[in-house]
C-alpha cells in the first residue's frame, strides 16, 4: 500500500501516503519490507472512519477488503487489527451495468470515456507501482511515487464526476 486518495463530495481531493507518514528514517530494515505500510493502513482506516459513508469504484471487492487486510497484517495488537467500522457504501461500479444498461464494461476508464467526463484517468503500468514501492522502501519518494499519487488523486476526481452522472441509479445503500 502506497497511499490513498480521498475526496469529500464537492471538495478538493487529498492524499494520505507513505511520503506523508514515513515513520522510519532512511531505508527500512529487511525484516520489515513486507509491512512498510503498517502505519499507513491504520492511518487510512482512521481517515475513512471520519466519514459517514463511502463512494467507491470496486471498493466492495477490492479497496475495503485490501485496507482491512493491511490493518490485520499490521503486526499491532488489539483494535488496530479490527476491520473498518461499518458505513453506508455506494460502489458505483455496480450501478454502471445494472438491468438492461447499454454500458458494456465495468472499467472506470471505459465509463469515463463513454460519459465524456472532464477529468481523465492516467494510464498506469504495474511496473510503476513496483518502482514506487522500491522508492519508498529506500525512503526516497521519486518520479514513480509521484505518478502513483497523481493517479490516485485523478481517480477520485473521475469517480466523483461519474457518480454525479449515475447517482440516480442508486436505489438502496448497503452498509458494509
Amino acid at each position: 500500500m502506497l497511499g490513498c486518495a480521498f475526496k469529500p463530495l464537492g471538495k478538493a481531493p487529498y492524499w494520505i501516503g507513505l511520503d506523508d507518514h514515513l515513520l522510519y528514517s532512511g531505508p527500512i530494515q529487511p525484516d520489515d519490507v513486507e509491512r512498510i505500510d503498517r502505519y499507513l493502513a491504520l492511518r487510512v482506516r482512521e481517515e475513512m472512519e471520519k466519514y459517514d459513508g463511502w463512494i467507491t469504484w470496486n471498493g466492495i471487492m477490492f479497496d475495503v477488503p485490501f485496507i482491512d487486510d493491511r490493518c490485520l497484517l499490521s503486526g499491532r495488537k488489539g483494535e488496530d487489527r479490527d476491520p473498518h467500522e461499518k458505513r453506508w457504501h455506494i460502489d458505483v461500479m455496480y450501478y454502471t451495468r445494472q438491468g438492461k444498461s447499454c454500458m458494456t464494461s465495468s472499467r472506470l476508464k471505459w465509463v469515463e470515456d463513454v460519459l465524456g467526463v472532464k477529468y481523465r484517468k492516467t494510464d498506469l503500468e504495474f511496473s510503476k507501482w513496483k518502482k514506487a514501492g522500491q522508492e519508498m522502501a529506500l525512503g526516497k519518494p521519486g518520479v514513480n511515487y509521484s505518478y502513483i499519487k497523481k493517479h490516485g488523486v485523478r481517480d477520485v476526481r473521475v469517480l466523483e464526476e461519474v457518480y454525479e452522472l449515475l447517482k440516480n441509479r442508486v436505489q438502496q445503500i448497503a452498509k458494509r
